[in-house]
This record gives structure tokens, sequence and C-alpha cells, in this order.
């Protein structure tokens, strides 16, 4: 979020629709509406190649339904369903979504949305990575070795250590999976397994529940972490 404005997306087939978002978006300061989008294609070449905070989304749409634009997206920002279909609410909240608004709608309640989602924000913005490097106490040796997290190719839970492949070394560590977790970003790392976790900026190729890395190791993912990983990547099946 630059100079604390909010760079919104409005995904809707309904000409009238856009414009009223539009309109009432004018009367919030901090929001900047980049890109009124008829269908979820358009919206979704917009969002991969330009920085977006808040989506407004329809959720009846052609080809590609609001809630299927909202699963395809690899990094989430705050969105907000409007729509005139009230039963898909409970599913909307299932992906994540921040609120759901019932057209037709007043101002308020498009502020209270707005509200919310920038809430959701500042609660939930991760920045790029959590940290360059960490330090780790090898095993056998009390010496701190320093690994820089962006060669780290994948983790591998081995009893009560963790073994952390680099392009160059690997290294023994006592340390939970729950605990290095907290220290890599899920926007490059990824639990596939309960034993393994994966730089997804590493990954080499697919062959069934086996991902190649790029040094040739072959790591097991789960078929439900499969498809929210294909989901991330915007990979279709």
């Amino acid at each position: 979020m630059m100079n604390n404005t909010l760079k919104c997306v409005i995904v809707d087939d309904e000409p009238i629709a856009r414009t009223i978002i539009e309109k009432y978006s004018t009367l919030i300061p901090f929001l900047e509406v980049v890109s009124s989008c008829e269908d979820a294609i358009d919206a979704l070449s917009y969002i991969s190649n330009n920085p977006v905070d808040i989506i407004f989304s329809d959720i009846k749409m052609p080809n590609i339904s609001g809630l299927e634009f909202v699963k395809s997206l690899k990094n989430k920002p705050a969105v907000i369903l409007i729509t005139a279909h009230s039963e898909y609410a409970i599913d909307g909240f299932d992906i994540g979504v921040v609120d759901f608004i019932s057209k037709p709608f007043e101002f308020n309640r498009f502020v209270l949305a707005v509200n919310r989602a920038q809430d959701y924000l500042k609660k939930n913005t991760i920045t790029e990575t959590k940290t360059d490097v960490i330090f780790i106490k090898s095993k056998g040796t009390s010496k701190l070795v320093k690994i820089s997290v962006e060669d780290i190719i994948y983790i591998e839970v081995i009893k009560d250590y963790l073994k952390i492949v680099t392009k160059t070394e690997q290294y023994m560590m006592l340390m939970t999976i729950k605990g290095i977790e907290k220290l890599l970003n899920p926007n490059h790392f990824f639990k596939t397994h309960r034993s393994f976790i994966i730089n997804i900026d590493a990954i080499h190729s697919f062959s069934g529940n086996i991902i190649e890395m790029n040094n040739a190791s072959e790591i097991p993912i789960v078929q439900s972490k499969k498809e929210e990983l294909f989901i991330k990547l915007n990979i279709s099946k």
C-alpha cells in the first residue's frame, strides 16, 4: 500500500453495477480504482501484472464465476463479493473473502465493507520476505551457520531434527517444522506434507503426487495440498 492509498479492482459484468462501485469509491479518499473489468479473465490479466489491495467482485459472471476467480488468486488481496445471489455467502467466506454485500446496497454498507478490508490488510499484509537469512546450530557442532533463505530448496523432518537442503549444502538442526515455518515467507515456501516444506521458486516439475525440485530431489505432496498449491501457482489442471 503506497501513501495509504488502497488500489482497487472492480469485476462485474453489469455496467451499472461497476458504475455504482466506481462512484462510491470516489467518495472514499483512500480508495483508488485502478481497473474496472467486465469479466474475471480481464481482471486476472491486470492483477498478474499490477499490485492490488482490494477486489470488488460479482459472483455470477460469464466464463469464470466470482468464486472460481477468487480461488485462483495466487496472492490474495482483500476480496469483497458484491452480488444479488446471497445464497453464496457461506461459500464466499469459506474461501476467505473479507465481506459479502447483497445487491442493491447503500453507500453506508459499502463503507463498512471497505473498513473491514482495511482492517484485514493491516493485520494480514505479508512483507516480501519475513527474513533474508536464518542462523542455525548444526547437529554435532556449537557453530552457528548463516543460511540465505532463498538458497533453501526444501526442508525435511527426520525424527527430532530438520534436514535443510540448500543449493550447495545440507544441514541438520534441532527444531520443529512449525518453528521454522514461522521464519519463512508463505509467498515462497509451501508445506506439501507433514514432513516437507519446499521453496516454490525451486520447483522443476510435477509428476502425479511427486514434485521434482531443481536439484533433482523428489518431494511427496498429498492430494489436497497439491490442489492448494496449483491454485497458489495459478496452474490449471
